[in-house]
């Protein structure tokens, strides 16, 4: 006990700062676990954007595989364009979740290499799929005959 009396200045400020390196722990702690779960939102997100893609896709294969040509003389080029603004709004949240996917995105963007090499294409986008579009764009752009 003495030696409790002695030394219960310095136990007193141990047990302070061990106090607040556990507040500082936990601090830490709940901001990984905030952080994790916002990756996995984000991720959640993305990949019910993509699903909604492909529900869209099977319902207008019209839209998914066009025949740009025709289609931009028709009543529907106005939904067509929609569609692709779809793909590219796809394409922007599901690269910035993971750029993993932009392989899967160029694949779905082929099939509209006629309208986005075209005057009509969309021209503002988010810088992620600004860079897409400019890696697509110089090889599928070369071989693209217009109408």
């Amino acid at each position: 006990m003495a030696w409790l009396a002695r030394n219960s200045s310095a136990l007193q400020a141990l047990a302070a700062l061990l106090t607040v390196a556990v507040a500082i722990a936990a601090l830490i702690g709940i901001k990984l676990q905030i952080d994790a779960s916002y990756r996995v939102q984000r991720e959640q997100s993305a990949k019910e954007i993509y699903r909604e893609l492909l529900n869209i896709s099977i319902a207008n294969p019209d839209l998914a595989a066009p025949d740009y040509c025709a289609l931009k003389k028709s009543p529907r080029f106005s939904a067509y364009q929609a569609y692709v603004d779809y793909v590219l709004y796809t394409a922007e949240q599901v690269i910035d979740m993971d750029d993993s996917w932009t392989l899967t995105i160029e694949r779905q963007l082929e099939s509209h290499s006629a309208y986005l090499c075209s005057d009509d294409a969309p021209d503002e986008n988010a810088p992620a799929v600004e860079a897409l579009l400019k890696s697509f764009r110089s090889h599928a752009c070369k071989t693209q005959a217009a109408c």
